[in-house]
């Protein structure tokens, strides 16, 4: 399994991890990462157990073995400059750099690279304003849920609570009407972590799960824990849930002939402050 380097505060944990993780634990890969690094396999060692440090030519040589990403390739180099940096203003200037970077790869709108025209915040605001206003939206992907009776019925809601919706939908340019159906129209919508309306939003939908625990189905998934750990275990377990959320959502974007509206909450927050 590949070690997600974003993770990582140092290169040589992420070095280390990634060999022992490797089939075989590992076996030869040092030797591999020598031969692409051009130098001794002893050095190798030397720099993943002891003070030494592989220089600037020599990780880019690394980034190339390991097929690093683009963006991996770039962190992978900042991780090798601030070992090496000579003073603690360079290592501030490197640590800026890095905590930049993990921002950015953490940033759930930057990571999806949503392509879009951003609608105006007033359109923004009423959106996410209520919780059936989104519901609406994606139901109209659903064949059978195109119609006002439809969705009424699918989303337990008042008839002038789907006109209300429908009618703002159609205004926007998020659905289209064909005949007695709704579809999704060709302006798209997404909250962003800098935005003001993701609180509501984040809570409208908080609150239909509550609403799903009351009347738990089998097939309902809701899980509650708490876990202590430390700072770099945190730091795995988010990256676990934004490769899940990354994953849930290429699907959808990927599904035909949706059949069923469904929501999905992940929360992972410090409790001690």
């Amino acid at each position: 399994m590949k070690e997600i380097i974003f993770d990582y505060k140092s290169y040589k944990p992420y070095l280390t991890d990634l060999i022992h993780s490797s089939p075989g634990r590992g076996r030869g890969m040092k030797s591999s990462m020598a031969v692409a690094a051009q130098c001794q396999t002893t050095y190798v060692s030397k720099v993943l157990h002891g003070d030494r440090h592989f220089s600037l030519e020599q990780a880019e040589l690394i980034n190339l073995f390991l097929q690093h990403s683009p963006e991996e390739a770039k962190f992978f180099i900042l991780l090798v400059s601030i070992e090496r940096a000579g003073n603690p203003a360079l290592k501030k200037r490197w640590q800026n750099e890095i905590n930049a970077q993990i921002e950015k790869h953490h940033s759930l709108k930057d990571r999806l690279k949503t392509q879009k025209e951003q609608l105006s915040p007033e359109v923004q605001s009423t959106y996410y304003r209520v919780w059936y206003f989104t519901a609406a939206h994606f139901c109209l992907t659903i064949s059978k849920l195109r119609t006002r009776e439809a969705l009424q019925r699918a989303l337990g809601i008042s008839n002038a609570q789907v006109k209300e919706a429908l009618e703002f939908l159609l205004s926007v340019g998020l659905a289209e009407k064909h005949g007695n159906e709704y579809r999704t129209g060709k302006s798209v919508i997404f909250v962003g972590r800098d935005s003001p309306y993701l609180h509501p939003h984040h809570i409208n939908w908080r609150h239909q799960a509550i609403r799903s625990i009351e009347n738990l189905q089998k097939d309902d998934v809701h899980y509650s824990s708490v876990l202590t750990l430390t700072a770099t275990e945190v730091a795995k377990v988010r990256s676990i849930f934004l490769k899940a959320i990354e994953e849930a959502r290429e699907i959808g974007k990927s599904s035909k002939n949706e059949e069923e509206l469904h929501s999905v909450c992940v929360d992972c927050f410090r409790v001690d402050r």
